[in-house]
């Protein structure tokens, strides 16, 4: 029996598909290539300022061992939720966790000035008060009201906060820094170059709460905390890694090689050895695309984002990115041919609308065994409001899907080995003790499993 016109049509999409999806191929050779160019690109960051890989000095110069106590009250503000936390640290490596979660409202993240983002952030952080430490709010209100607050006054009743803030700035001291750059989707001019504590104290202040910013780290080098306090001795934690809306990791680095320290002297004392939790902002890496896969959905993406030309590591990585990838592929073969597609795709459609595909929507077509694809061709069908999905639909969707996570999983790996190889804590683990090498995770991606459970077996193929 001779092929029908729609044999030829399935064969055509499955095969445009594959296709592309050999764009997005990594292979090894080219894993190792970009590691060790990641790695150089980490010493450089060691040495100077302005370089692809910031290297941002934390001041954290020790990790929790598990004993500690007490309550701590955080504030997160991340790509795309904010958190505020109270942490009760129960001193054996476990804690109770007390959290609220709140979208950003997306007008916020480009505001005309940074007093309407903290000001939300404050707001937040009055309710939760006022919710679960109200006692606090009433005598810190009532000692307002009476006035004449002392130093000695303010030192007995103000809780110390730590501010978790996730993106690119410049740490001068542990509770001061300045914002270089936004990344992810925010853009608020009036903030570049000023201080995210004091930032947010002003706006603390205007909600009169009984708060005192002590502490500023990225979210990288919160991740790298939480787990040396929830897992002393069983492990060695090395990196603390963060794959989300962004992506970006922390690690433990000998003072001695961080020449760019002014104050490198005063922290070393009298220990060689001495370490500080440097955030390296690998998003940046390979700003100049020296060894980063590019396809040109790639180059289409990046132009058309607000920070084009730059970050083009997080772009390959990130769950902001990786849908609007697989989207504009989908637009690109519809422009070829219009009806490579069996899905009927109106106007109004959200396939013609940028960042309308969550990451989550790939992660579901790689992992899809229904028959016919019938949970991919459901969720496409929801997500994009298109007609009539096929299943040759769905599966040339799902290699694409599979493609570009394969490719982000791959390109994770390179961060991964990089850090632990320069950490030098890969080898001396591996020579001394029978201790698994940690690998911290702040996951807020979908698409980690399946394709990122190879991440270990490439990272050691990096690492010999």
């Amino acid at each position: 029996m001779s092929p029908t016109k729609e044999d030829d049509r399935v064969s055509n999409l499955i095969s445009q598909a594959r296709k592309i999806a050999q764009e997005f191929e990594f292979p090894a050779e080219d894993v190792r290539r970009a590691t060790a160019h990641f790695l150089k690109q980490l010493n450089e960051g060691l040495e100077k300022d302005g370089t692809s890989m910031c290297q941002i000095p934390s001041y954290v110069t020790k990790l929790p061992n598990g004993s500690e106590k007490g309550v701590c009250l955080a504030i997160d503000l991340g790509g795309t939720n904010l958190r505020v936390c109270s942490v009760d640290l129960h001193g054996d490596s476990t804690y109770s966790l007390t959290q609220s979660k709140v979208t950003i409202p997306r007008p916020l993240m480009s505001a005309p000035t940074y007093k309407d983002l903290f000001r939300f952030i404050a707001l937040q952080m009055r309710q939760f008060m006022e919710k679960h430490h109200a006692a606090d709010v009433e005598i810190w209100t009532r000692l307002l009201r009476q006035g004449a607050i002392t130093d000695d006054i303010r030192r007995r009743h103000l809780k110390s906060l730590g501010f978790t803030f996730s993106f690119t700035f410049d740490q001068h001291a542990l509770n001061r820094g300045e914002l270089l750059y936004w990344t992810k989707s925010f853009d608020i001019p009036d903030a570049v170059g000023r201080d995210p504590c004091a930032m947010l104290q002003e706006a603390l202040d205007e909600q009169q709460l009984p708060l005192l910013v002590t502490a500023l780290a990225n979210d990288t080098v919160g991740t790298l905390a939480a787990r040396a306090y929830t897992s002393p001795g069983r492990s060695s934690t090395v990196v603390g890694a963060i794959f989300g809306t962004g992506t970006n990791g922390a690690y433990m680095e000998r003072i001695s090689r961080i020449t760019k320290l002014r104050s490198r002297q005063a922290y070393l004392g009298e220990d060689p050895d001495a370490v500080m939790a440097l955030n390296t902002e690998w998003g940046g890496f390979d700003n100049k695309l020296e060894v980063l896969p590019t396809t040109r959905f790639d180059k289409e993406l990046d132009e058309q984002s607000v920070n084009p030309d730059d970050q083009h590591f997080e772009k390959r990585i990130s769950g902001m990115y990786l849908g609007e990838l697989l989207r504009r592929i989908l637009m690109h073969m519809r422009q070829v041919d219009s009806r490579i597609f069996d899905m009927e795709v109106a106007e109004e459609s959200l396939l013609h609308v940028s960042d309308s595909i969550d990451s989550s929507l790939l992660s579901l077509a790689v992992k899809d065994r229904s028959p016919d694809l019938d949970a991919t061709r459901l969720a496409v069908s929801k997500v994009l409001g298109v007609k009539d999905v096929s299943e040759t639909d769905a599966r040339a969707i799902q290699i694409l899907s599979e493609a570009i996570g394969r490719r982000a999983a791959r390109l994770s790996s390179v961060a991964i080995a990089g850090v632990a190889l320069q950490s030098g804590r890969l080898s001396a683990t591996l020579a001394t003790t029978s201790k698994p090498v940690d690998v911290s995770w702040g996951v807020g991606l979908n698409i980690l499993t399946p394709l990122f459970y190879g991440v270990q077996s490439l990272w050691n193929l990096v690492a010999r």
